[in-house]
C-alpha cells in the first residue's frame, strides 16, 4: 500500500511563502533565478526550491492550494489503486521472481484423501510449481515555467504546478494498475450477465450471480476463507440508471444510499458488496476499449454476451496485496532541478523526475468480470 504521510507543515511552508511580506528573501530568490537562472547563484536558489517543493512528492499526501486560485483551473487526479496494489521496493538490478503455490483454487480436487483398499499401495502425488517473473519500466514527467511567470515570484503557482508535475505519475500509475486488473480478470474467460434483465439495465441479480459465482470458484468450504466478492465497478451511466431501482427490487435503506451519494464512499451497498463508481469504465471508455477493441486496434477481443454493452469488474479486496503487487526499482520516484544552458536558452526554467516500476496481478481467482 502507498505509505500517506501528513504532508501539512510542508502545506504550510507552501501558503506562508506566498507571502512576499513574511518571506521577503525566498521572493528574492526566485528573481534571482528569473534573472540569472545558469549562474552559480542561480541553480543553487532554483535547487533549494525545487528540494523544497518535492519533498515527500510521491507520498501522496494532500497538497493545500492558497487561496488565490487561477480561474477555470482543472481537478486533479487522485490514487485509485493504494488500497489494491503493494508498493515492493527493489533494489537496482535484482531480478523479481515471486513464487507460485503448488496448491491453488482450481486444484481443490487433485488432493483429496480416500480410503486404502485391503490390496495395493498410496499412489505418489507430485507437488511443484514455478514462479512469476516481472519485469520493470521507466516512467518520467517534467513541467516547464516560462521565466516572466518565475519572476512574478508566484508561490502558490509554483505549487500547482508541483502538483500537476504529480498528477501525471499517478494518473500514469492508476492507468497502468487498473488496465493490469482488467487484463488480468480477461484471462479468467468468464463474463457474468443476467439473462433475464431489460438490455443495458444493471441489475440487483447480476451482482448476486457474480457473488454466486465468486463463492463456488473461490476455493475452500463455508468455515475457510476463500475467495468472495467485496466490492464491483460500475460506470457513472450504470450508477445513474441504478437510480431507477424502484421497491419491488431493492430495499428503501438500499434506494437511500443511492440517492445520498457522497464523495469518497461508495455508490451504495447490496449483499455486501460495495458498489463504486469508475470513470475509466463504460462505453468508450479506456478500461472497456482495453478489453472489446479487437486485437488488431490494440485491444483484447473480448466479445460480450448478447445483449449487453458494458463491463461490471468485480474483486475481493480483502487480502489483494496478496495478489496484487507493484515493484518500485529503489530509489523510487526522483525529481531534479531543470536549469541547463538549453532551458535558459528557452527562457524558461522547471524540474523533472522519473521512477521505474512494475505492476503484476499474481492470481486472478480474486477478480470477475460481468456485463450488462
Amino acid at each position: 500500500m502507498y505509505t500517506k504521510v501528513d504532508n501539512r507543515a510542508y502545506s504550510r511552508l507552501l501558503q506562508d511563502w506566498s507571502n512576499p511580506k513574511k518571506h521577503p528573501e525566498e521572493h528574492k530568490m526566485l528573481k534571482v533565478v528569473a534573472e540569472d537562472p545558469v549562474s552559480k547563484e542561480g541553480k543553487e536558489a532554483w535547487g533549494f526550491i525545487v528540494k523544497a517543493m518535492t519533498a515527500n512528492l510521491m507520498s501522496y499526501a494532500d497538497i493545500i492550494y492558497t487561496d488565490e486560485s487561477p480561474i477555470r483551473s482543472g481537478p486533479l487526479d487522485e490514487d485509485t489503486i493504494g488500497d489494491i496494489f503493494e508498493v515492493v521496493p527493489v533494489g537496482k538490478g535484482v531480478e523479481i521472481d515471486f513464487p507460485i503455490d503448488f496448491y491453488q483454487v482450481t486444484d481443490r480436487d487433485k488432493f483429496w484423501a480416500y480410503a486404502i483398499p485391503d490390496h495395493g499401495y498410496l499412489p505418489q502425488r507430485y507437488a511443484s510449481a514455478g514462479s512469476v517473473k516481472i519485469s520493470t519500466y521507466r516512467i518520467g514527467n517534467s513541467i516547464d515555467f516560462y521565466l516572466s511567470y518565475i519572476e512574478q515570484a508566484r508561490w502558490d503557482i509554483l505549487s500547482r504546478g508541483l502538483a500537476v508535475y504529480r498528477n501525471g505519475f499517478v494518473k500514469k500509475l492508476n492507468s497502468d494498475g487498473w488496465s493490469t486488473l482488467m487484463a488480468a480478470a480477461y484471462y479468467r474467460n468468464i463474463v457474468v450477465n443476467d439473462n433475464t434483465a431489460s438490455p443495458n439495465q444493471i441489475t440487483p441479480r447480476l451482482l448476486s450471480l457474480m457473488q454466486v459465482f465468486m463463492k463456488r470458484n473461490g476455493g475452500g468450504n463455508m468455515t475457510s476463507n476463500g475467495f468472495a466478492l467485496t466490492d464491483v465497478y460500475i460506470s457513472p451511466e450504470a450508477a445513474a440508471s441504478m437510480r431507477s431501482w424502484d421497491l419491488s427490487l431493492v430495499p428503501e435503506s438500499v434506494r437511500e444510499q443511492i440517492f445520498a451519494k457522497r464523495t469518497g464512499v461508495p455508490l451504495a451497498n447490496l449483499f455486501g458488496i460495495d458498489i463504486n463508481e469508475h470513470e475509466d469504465l463504460g462505453i468508450g471508455q479506456p478500461l472497456q476499449q482495453l478489453l472489446t477493441l479487437p486485437t488488431t486496434a490494440g485491444g483484447f477481443g473480448l466479445v460480450l454476451p448478447p445483449g449487453t454493452r458494458e463491463i461490471v469488474l468485480g474483486m475481493d479486496k480483502r487480502n489483494t496485496g496478496q495478489f496484487a503487487k507493484m515493484p518500485i526499482r529503489n530509489p523510487g520516484f526522483q525529481t531534479f532541478p531543470d536549469n541547463s544552458s538549453y532551458t535558459h536558452r528557452s527562457q524558461t526554467l522547471g524540474w523533472y523526475g522519473w521512477g521505474q516500476c512494475g505492476f503484476c496481478a499474481l492470481d486472478n481467482s480474486w477478480l470477475l468480470l460481468g456485463s450488462f
